[in-house]
Formats: structure tokens, sequence, C-alpha cells
């Protein structure tokens, strides 16, 4: 159950910790105002809900066989996530053949995706794992540490 509760954790921190990002870059973009409808801010946070859900399962089962390093493996899982989907969308969009509409570019749009799921959620998966990694809230994920009196017999 505390493997569970930490991949619920870890999910909701690393996805509020995305969405925050994203307002600060549309911030950024617009130089202090908001160049982000709300509509277009909700058609990304669902691709990357889905990538941090999918992470979250993957440390959770990582943990339950025994695997404790939340950091390395939730980071190495993000990337083999993006690079497994942009594939699939490359492979899904060739073979619809050429696109009747020249400047519709949809190659540029998956890549841009899967730039946007790489510089959004493994700087939060991250963030999210160095904040939390000492408290009980991910105690489901990170090994049980010997304090200094314990270490030595």
């Amino acid at each position: 159950m505390a493997r569970i509760l930490s991949g619920l954790v870890l999910f909701v921190v690393v996805i509020a910790l995305t969405c925050a990002m994203l307002v600060g870059f549309s911030y950024a973009m617009g130089y202090g105002a908001p160049s982000y409808d709300l509509d277009s801010l909700l058609n990304i946070i669902g691709p990357l809900g889905a990538f941090a859900l999918a992470n979250s399962i993957v440390l959770v089962v990582l943990a339950w066989r025994g695997r404790t390093h939340p950091l390395s493996d939730g980071v190495l899982s993000l990337n083999v996530l993006v690079v497994g989907f942009t594939f699939v969308q490359i492979v899904t969009i060739l073979w619809q053949g050429p696109s009747p509409y020249p400047d519709s570019m949809p190659m540029f749009y998956a890549v841009l995706m899967s730039g946007l799921i790489v510089t959004c959620l493994i700087p939060a998966h991250i963030v999210a794992v160095l904040a939390l990694r000492r408290t009980a809230l991910l105690r489901g994920f990170v090994p049980k540490t010997k304090g200094p009196a314990e270490a030595s017999p």
C-alpha cells in the first residue's frame, strides 16, 4: 500500500510542477502576459498526465520487484516512454502517406510534442523526487537508510 500511495503522491506532485512550468513558460513566451487559453493547456496536460501516470506505474512495479531508485529509474522510464511514443507517432504518420495539406507538418508536431514532454516532465520528476525523498510520502520508493549510529557495527 505504501508503494501505491508513493506512486500517487509522485504523480500528483509531478503534474502540479509540470502545470506550473507550463504556465511559467507561457508567461515567459508572452513577455509577462498569458499567451495561452485554458483549452490549449488542457490539450497539453492530457498527454503529460498520461506519461506521468505510466511512469508512476513503472516505478510502483519496480519498487514491488525490489528496485528502489526512483530518480534514475523514473528518468530512464520517461525517456523510454517518450522515445517509444515518438516512434509510434512517426510510424503512424508515415503509414498514412503524404499529407494532402503541405503546410500541416505532422512530423514537426510529433517532435514538438515529444520535446515539450521531455522539457516539462523530466525536470518536474527530478525536482519532485529530490524534494520528497526524505519525507514519508515516498517511503514506498526510497530504501530505508541507516543512521550514523546504526551503520557501524
